[in-house]
C-alpha cells in the first residue's frame, strides 16, 4: 500500500512525494535532495534478470520499455537466478538503480489474472507498453493480483 500512496494520486491531484518535496527545504546538491529528486522519478515496471552484474547486484531488463538498468540489490542479487521475472518500482542514483521497497514476483498465472481482470482493463487500454508501465492502474493492478494469489505469502522481507 505504501506504493500507491508515495507514488500515485487521483486524477487532478498531486502525489504525496511530490508534495513533500515541495514543502521540505533540502540543500541544493545535498545527498538527500539528489536522493529524493531519484525517488520522485523512480519507475515502474515489470523487470527480468538477465545476469550478475560485474561489480554487484544485478543487470536487468525493463521488459516494458526495452532498456537494461544496473540494480544494485544485495538480496535479490543472492537470491533471484537469472530469467527471474519481478514487478518493482526502481530509481536510479547515478549509473546504478536501487528498488523502492516492494518486489512481486511475476509468472504466466499472474499475468493471466491481470489480463482476464474486468477490473484491470482500465490498465490494459494502452497500446504503447512504456505507456502502461507508467499507469498507476496497471502498478494497482500487478499489487491486486499478487495479493489474490497470495504470491506475496512467500516473499520474504530482510
Amino acid at each position: 500500500m505504501f506504493d500507491l500512496a508515495i507514488y500515485t494520486a487521483r486524477e487532478g491531484r498531486s502525489r504525496t512525494i511530490d508534495r513533500y518535496a515541495q514543502a521540505t527545504q533540502l540543500p541544493e546538491g545535498s545527498d538527500e535532495a539528489l536522493m529524493l529528486e531519484a525517488m520522485r522519478r523512480a519507475r515502474f515496471s515489470v523487470w527480468q534478470v538477465k545476469e550478475r552484474h560485474e561489480t554487484a547486484g544485478l543487470v536487468i531488463t525493463d521488459l516494458l520499455r526495452k532498456v537494461e538498468a544496473w540494480l544494485v540489490d544485495e538480496r535479490l542479487e543472492a537470491t533471484a537466478p537469472d530469467g527471474m521475472a519481478f514487478a518493482a518500482r526502481l530509481y536510479d542514483l547515478d549509473s546504478f538503480a536501487m528498488t523502492a521497497g516492494v518486489i512481486v514476483p511475476v509468472d504466466l498465472e499472474l499475468l493471466d489474472e491481470i489480463l482476464t481482470d474486468s477490473l484491470n482493463l482500465r490498465a490494459l487500454q494502452h497500446t504503447q507498453p512504456a505507456r502502461l508501465a507508467d499507469d498507476p492502474h496497471f502498478t494497482t493492478a500487478i499489487y491486486r493480483a499478487a495479493i489474490d494469489q497470495g504470491v506475496m505469502n512467500q516473499v520474504m522481507f530482510e
